[in-house]
């Protein structure tokens, strides 16, 4: 009886240590997520926006423009969850090697995915995540000119 205890409260701790791994949210930054989306190789040749809480649009194409928003969001911590964003912006990011990935961008979490990948990239990290600390994002799509346009 005692060895039959002892089994079955080995399997619980094994059972709780293995759903506790399962369900530890990844962690991450905005640019090491989209780094596993492009090739290393390759360059971000378009970002499109699409406001989504106004009705305007606007689409980056100067590489140092592009560098520059990209740079402005790279540091903001990310930890992925289920919760879907309320979303305020839609983001194209393109490649001369035509990969392009989608960013929905909420106040506070962001849902990237894949439209047309490259053989660099994986969908491991495609998901929605939650905005830990400042929503840099957000906060550069609401204060930068961008040459908005209606669409």
């Amino acid at each position: 009886m005692k060895k039959i205890a002892f089994i079955l409260s080995g399997v619980i701790v094994v059972g709780l240590a293995l759903f506790f791994i399962v369900n530890t949210p990844e962690k991450t930054t905005f640019d090491e997520l989209l780094q596993t989306k492009l090739d290393p190789s390759d360059a971000i040749n378009e970002i499109s926006i699409s406001s989504q809480s106004e009705d305007k649009v606007a689409t980056i194409t100067n590489r140092q423009d592009i560098e520059n928003f990209i740079q402005k969001a790279s540091d903001m911590d990310l930890e992925s969850t289920d919760d879907p964003p309320n979303i305020q912006y839609v983001l194209r990011v393109k490649t001369y090697q035509e990969a392009d990935v989608a960013i929905a961008v909420g106040k506070e979490r962001i849902d990237l995915w894949q439209s047309k990948s490259t053989n660099h990239s994986s969908d491991e990290t495609s998901g929605i995540y939650q905005i830990k600390g400042e929503n840099s994002l957000l906060e550069v799509l609401e204060t930068t000119d961008f040459g908005w346009q209606e669409p």
